[in-house]
């Protein structure tokens, strides 16, 4: 087999289309180009709705290695009602890039209604389509026209650099009202719990800050519950009359909807009340998965 030597995109050198694509997630991440907006109504494919008339605003994004630009007025989208009684549906837009069409279109992904709905799943074929998501929200049952539970879902791409701001984070803190808790022998309490509501389905970082002290001197483990799944494997941690600051940080996967955190602490032995104001759980949505 003779050896060969590709390069390109040249003037007058063949580099193919699939060899183009295979290399763009290299030095092109998918996402809008722009600073991240305020808000699901603002910035780049600013979404408002009139009716079930999705209506997103002019902008500029990447998408696996093609770009896309919406310009001169905004783009309407029809929402397809949703005709189920009493459960509602969660729709999702996207920049849908195609290679065997060769184009890239906003879309409107249409989800399934259920108790407890779900996004529909993005299609992401490194060959064929791939969806760069953008929005998610709620299509209420019994063909009604007010959508709710709008999730701002857009990667940002910055327009100087190039790299990504992942647009949607949440803090959970230690209330100040309610800041120790007292431990017997071999306890586990919950220093700090959240639920972030449907919170869209892919990757997030998660971020623990505890700062601790107590009345006697102990150790224990620490452990961080995502959807009652064990993220931190039980972390052996030691507690003082001192201020501690003990942090983890993981990464989760999530498949939608209410993503609930729990930092929990067990102790060894009995301490009575151990201190936690200031302690937060910071979590960050990174992308669809």
């Amino acid at each position: 087999m003779a050896v060969t030597e590709t390069y390109g995109p040249f003037d007058g050198v063949t580099w193919t289309q699939s060899q183009w694509y295979r290399n763009a997630p290299a030095w092109s991440p998918s996402g809008v180009i722009d600073t991240p907006a305020s808000g699901t109504t603002t910035g780049s494919f600013g979404l408002t709705f009139n009716g079930i008339t999705a209506n997103v605003a002019a902008g500029r994004a990447w998408v696996r290695g093609s770009g896309y630009e919406l310009a001169g007025g905004s783009k309407a989208l029809t929402i397809a009602a949703n005709t189920n009684s009493s459960l509602s549906r969660i729709d999702r837009i996207v920049l849908r890039r195609d290679l065997s069409a060769k184009t890239v279109t906003m879309i409107v992904l249409q989800g399934t209604p259920a108790g407890t709905p779900t996004a529909p799943a993005l299609t992401q074929v490194e060959t064929g389509q791939w969806d760069s998501p953008l929005f998610s929200f709620l299509v209420p049952p019994n063909s009604g026209t007010v959508i709710t539970g709008v999730t701002d879902e857009r990667p940002w791409i910055d327009p100087d650099g190039g790299s990504v701001h992942r647009q949607r984070g949440w803090t959970f803190q230690r209330a100040s009202s309610n800041t120790s808790d007292d431990f017997s022998a071999g306890s586990m309490a919950s220093l700090i719990s959240g639920t972030a509501t449907a919170a869209p389905a892919g990757d997030y970082l998660l971020d623990v800050v505890l700062s601790m002290s107590a009345h006697a001197a102990t150790s224990g483990n620490l452990r961080l519950l995502a959807n009652s799944v064990n993220m931190s494997e039980d972390i052996r941690a030691d507690v003082s009359t001192d201020v501690r600051l003990l942090k983890f940080t993981t990464t989760y996967t999530h498949t939608g909807g209410d993503l609930a955190l729990s930092a929990q602490f067990q102790t060894a032995a009995a301490i009575g009340t151990v201190f936690t104001n200031g302690s937060r759980i910071n979590f960050a949505y990174l992308g669809a998965h």
